[in-house]
């Protein structure tokens, strides 16, 4: 879930059929289904994964795909050894629609001269027993609907659904579980049942906060048919003051522990760099920065894009801070030293095949009317910030030429960097998982720490009420160049007009 300033939250779909249903060992096996959505959201290039589930709590990715025009995918494999394989599909979420999994399938491979006793012997022992002989484990599917898909704070929501089996297994009392998948690493059950002599079952729930809930159901497998996943839906609540479409943007604080240590890291490096540690400083960082690779090689996949932002954050840190061995800052070093950032966050958005609209490079106002507002709210900036640091120039004479090379640096190379990593990358990830005010507000608080090298406690403050106010503006227009036409104005004056009034002041 990607872009900037989200509205609606579309819910999404996806389902996973595989043809045929049970193949040879060595011949080709075909996944596919169709992402769709609720809402009027573009399904075209979203990147889907097939992740094989033989064992639930540790997903092996098999093969990553996106979707074509109409919303479909397609995954061939093949298997070696007769054997019996779960699988299971996920379609990464973006901004105007959510994340999205389908139902477990299960796919048996048989050798040419398979026969019960043989296949009964290689699952002896094991606690998986859809793994038996295909003809006497039948393949079962389970349903999950919400009902309503969006409820008020403190009443109930119903989610039920049917096990079906495609042979005639007695589906009977079978363990139902519900779980609670907003972190797919760490799923937390909620409730279990059984189902009736339809096999349907039923659960009801509800939630003191507004917030948006995750679930997937589960039921068990026996001896005679195999075990089966729903796809995950999404439940939002909301408070009756909420407004209908606000609905699955006002998602309270929901970050998971591996997220907040990240974030903790980035914050504790620049308080050690704001106290005069400079070295233990990026020494946080850059662990930070390992932790998190750690981290998304053991989520493989699931949930990383916050992580993957916060990784860009500290990175710039580590970049930026080999400042401190030039003899003195200089345009040109600021060219090196942020450009190098250039190449990771077009990394991230070219993976993520985020589009322009994503980046806020084409949505919201008139650019016409926006950019000179923007311009007139960076000069009061400017002469606040000023006001604080008393900054030399980072140019050497106050001229046209001089004054040209810093706004081209200014407004294509620091101020991009910055604006990208922080409005365009960082801040809708965390107003997805936060909402719009807890969203912005971790985002201002980490865009104000990272001006720490100063040292200034009202410099900390200043880049803190800043950061909101950019925030806003660009969670309000979802128009990156306005943003950033504040920043960079303030820049420009700040490091190569205002320094030099004092100098153009005195008679010559």
């Amino acid at each position: 879930m990607q872009g900037g300033g989200r509205g609606v939250i579309a819910p999404s779909t996806i389902t996973a059929t595989a043809v045929p249903r049970q193949q040879f060992v060595g011949l080709d096996v075909t996944i596919a289904g169709e992402l769709t959505s609720d809402g009027d959201a573009e399904l075209v290039g979203v990147p889907v994964v097939l992740y094989n589930t033989d064992d639930p709590a540790n997903k092996v990715r098999r093969a990553i795909t996106t979707t074509d025009s109409s919303g479909h995918y397609q995954f061939t494999l093949s298997e070696r050894v007769a054997i019996t394989h779960a699988y299971t599909v996920y379609a990464r979420g973006r901004r105007t629609y959510s994340r999205a999994q389908s139902a477990e399938i299960l796919v048996p491979y048989w050798s040419a001269d398979d026969d019960e006793k043989s296949v009964t012997r290689r699952a002896e022992g094991r606690d998986d027993l859809e793994r038996l002989l295909p003809k006497a484990v039948t393949s079962t599917t389970i349903t999950a609907t919400a009902v309503p898909r969006q409820q008020l704070v403190g009443h109930g929501v119903t989610i039920a659904g049917q096990l079906t089996s495609g042979g005639d297994a007695e589906l009977v009392g079978v363990p139902v579980a519900l779980y609670n998948t907003d972190d797919p690493a760490n799923k937390v059950r909620r409730a279990t049942t059984t189902t009736d002599s339809s096999g349907h079952y039923q659960f009801t729930l509800s939630d003191s906060v507004a917030t948006t809930h995750a679930y997937t159901v589960y039921a068990r497998g026996r001896s005679t048919y195999s075990r089966a996943q729903s796809a995950e839906i999404l439940v939002a609540y909301a408070t009756r003051a909420s407004e209908d479409h606000a609905v699955t943007a006002q998602i309270v604080f929901n970050l998971a522990w591996y997220e907040l240590l990240a974030i903790f890291l980035i914050l504790a490096g620049e308080g050690l760099i704001f106290a005069g540690y400079r070295d233990a400083g990026v020494g946080v960082q850059a662990l930070n920065l390992v932790m998190i690779v750690v981290a998304i090689g053991v989520l493989n996949g699931n949930r990383v894009e916050l992580l993957e932002v916060l990784a860009l954050v500290s990175l710039l840190r580590v970049v930026n801070l080999s400042l401190t061995v030039v003899p003195a800052v200089t345009l040109y070093w600021l060219v090196a030293i942020y450009g190098v950032m250039l190449i990771p966050i077009i990394a991230v958005v070219a993976y993520r095949e985020l589009s322009r609209q994503d980046l806020g490079l084409t949505a919201g106002r008139p650019l016409i009317t926006l950019i000179p507002i923007g311009a007139l709210i960076g000069v009061p900036l400017a002469l606040i910030e000023y006001q604080i640091l008393a900054n030399p120039a980072l140019i050497p004479a106050f001229s046209l030429v001089w004054l040209i090379e810093l706004s081209i640096v200014m407004i294509l190379v620091v101020t991009l960097v910055e604006e990208l990593i922080f409005r365009a990358l960082l801040q809708p990830e965390l107003v997805q998982r936060s909402g719009p005010i807890v969203g912005i507000l971790i985002t201002s608080i980490i865009f104000g720490a990272m001006q720490s090298g100063f040292a200034n406690y009202y410099e900390l403050l200043f880049a803190f009420g800043v950061g909101l106010l950019f925030g806003v503006a660009f969670y309000k227009t979802k128009n990156l160049p306005f943003v950033i036409t504040m920043h960079a104005v303030n820049n420009i004056l700040l490091f190569g007009v205002l320094p030099f009034l004092p100098i153009l002041a005195v008679p010559h």
